[in-house]
C-alpha cells in the first residue's frame, strides 16, 4: 500500500476501557486478547531509576500506542503510528503524545533513522527503548493494533463525531459541507489519509489525535451491555504487553478517577524535512523535544 494511502491507528485507549470492563465482569472473554511477554527490566527499556521514581511520586502511567500497517501475519510491522498515553491520577487527564513517524534519531545498532523504523529492526522492545533513551521516558508497555482491523473497530462502536473543516470536506464521501458529522470507519480512513492540504503531516498527526478523543468520547456514552458485546469482537484485534490485571487497573483508574479530560499534542511541534542519501528525514533539536516532551507529559 501507498504510503499516502496509510491510515494513522490511533484508537485504542477507549478500546482497552471495553477490554477493561470485560475482565473485570466476564474474565474469560478477554482472553481473545493476544498478550506479548516482554523484557520490561529499566536495563532494557533504557529507564533510568530516577525517571521510575518521578513517575511513581507524580502517579503517572505512560504506554505507546502503535498503529501497524500489516496487511498479514507474514508481514513485517510498520509502526505508522506512535502516540505515548499519559493517564495522570493526581489530575485526572489523560494526554496524548504523537511522535511524527518521520523524526531522525538514533536507534541503538542502526544508528540515526526514522524513528517508526525501531518497530520494524526490533520489535515493541526497541521501539520502546529509543523513545525512552532519545526522551528519557519511562513507558513499559505497548499496545498496538492493525490498519486493517481499525475501520472494523469504528463501525462497532457506531461511527465518532469529527468537526470536518471546509479544506477536508472534499476527501470525505458523503460529506458535501464543513460540520460536525457522526463518521463511519470508512470515512475516518478518509479523514486520517488526508496530507497534502496545509500542515501536511503535522495537521495529518492532529486529525489522528482528533479521531482518538472522539473515540473515547463515543466509548464512555456506551452502556454497560453494549461494552459486553464488543468486548469478544475487538479484543481479538488487540495485542499487548499489559496483562489482563495490568490493563484492568488502568481501566479502573480511568473509570473511578472520573478521566475525562484528553489534553493532545504533537511532537515535534515543528522541524525542517531534509533528504538524507535520497530518504526524507524529519530533522528537528532532539534537545527541545525532549524538553517539550517532559514538560507535558510530567509536570
Amino acid at each position: 500500500m501507498k504510503k499516502k494511502y496509510k491510515i494513522i491507528v490511533a484508537i485504542l485507549i477507549p478500546v482497552l476501557l471495553i477490554i477493561g470492563y470485560g475482565i473485570y465482569k466476564y474474565n474469560s472473554i478477554a482472553n481473545n486478547i493476544k498478550n506479548v511477554e516482554i523484557n520490561k527490566s529499566n536495563e532494557n527499556l533504557s529507564i533510568s531509576p530516577e525517571k521510575e521514581v518521578e513517575a511513581v511520586e507524580k502517579s503517572i502511567y505512560n504506554f505507546v500506542l502503535y498503529g501497524l500497517d500489516r496487511r498479514d501475519e507474514s508481514d513485517p510491522a510498520r509502526s505508522d503510528s506512535i502516540i505515548i498515553i499519559t493517564v495522570n491520577e493526581k489530575t485526572s487527564e489523560i494526554k496524548l503524545s504523537s511522535i511524527m513517524r518521520d523524526t531522525y534519531v538514533p536507534i541503538a545498532g542502526h544508528g540515526n533513522t526514522k524513528i517508526n523504523h525501531a518497530y520494524a529492526y526490533g520489535g515493541p522492545e526497541l521501539a520502546i527503548s529509543t523513545l525512552n533513551s532519545n526522551f528519557d521516558l519511562n513507558i513499559k508497555d505497548y499496545v498496538a493494533v492493525n490498519f486493517w482491523d481499525a475501520v472494523k473497530i469504528i463501525d462497532l462502536i457506531g461511527g465518532v463525531s469529527i468537526d470536518v473543516h471546509d479544506d477536508e470536506v472534499k476527501h470525505i464521501d458523503g460529506v458535501d459541507a464543513a460540520g460536525i458529522y457522526n463518521l463511519s470507519g470508512a470515512q475516518v480512513l478518509s479523514y486520517s489519509r488526508i496530507r497534502y492540504e496545509a500542515g501536511g503531516d503535522f495537521v495529518r498527526t492532529d486529525r489522528q489525535r482528533t479521531v482518538l478523543a472522539a473515540m473515547f468520547k463515543k466509548i464512555m456514552t456506551l452502556s454497560n451491555a453494549k461494552k459486553y458485546d464488543l468486548i469478544p469482537k475487538i479484543a481479538s484485534m488487540v495485542e499487548t504487553s499489559m496483562s489482563d490485571e495490568e490493563i484492568l487497573k488502568m481501566s479502573t483508574s480511568v473509570i473511578t478517577n472520573n478521566i475525562s479530560n484528553v489534553e493532545d499534542k504533537r511532537f515535534p511541534v515543528d522541524g525542517e524535512g531534509k533528504k538524507i542519501d535520497g530518504i526524507y528525514y524529519l530533522v528537528t533539536d532532539l534537545e527541545q523535544l525532549k524538553a517539550g516532551l517532559q514538560e507535558f507529559i510530567y509536570n
